[in-house]
């Protein structure tokens, strides 16, 4: 499957069009980010992630002692979701 026909698809069928919407976003703003525009978290499994409000929240967190307890919320696949459907690149965190 061709990389144009993978956006628009998920799981075999149609993406909604705020999803291929969501993903559009994500994409320009991989392609524009530079390693600057990225933060690393979870210092004993670390993750390079881009720099977003979430990120910012996690990396404040961790620098305080926080636990991953106390990040669970912030860096849920559920919240990472929303950024693909809903275009929003500050709902979540997501790999750079």
């Amino acid at each position: 499957m061709n990389a144009r026909r993978s956006a628009c698809h998920h799981r075999g069928r149609r993406a909604h069009p705020a999803r291929r919407h969501g993903e559009a976003q994500y994409r320009r703003r991989i392609v524009a980010n530079s390693e600057r525009d990225t933060q690393l978290v979870f210092h004993t499994n670390t993750a390079r992630v881009a720099d977003n409000e979430i990120s910012r929240k996690v990396v404040e967190i961790e620098k305080a002692g926080g636990t991953f307890d106390d990040v669970r919320d912030p860096v849920s696949g559920a919240r990472g979701r929303r950024v693909f459907e809903e275009g929003d690149l500050d709902a979540g965190i997501w790999s750079a």
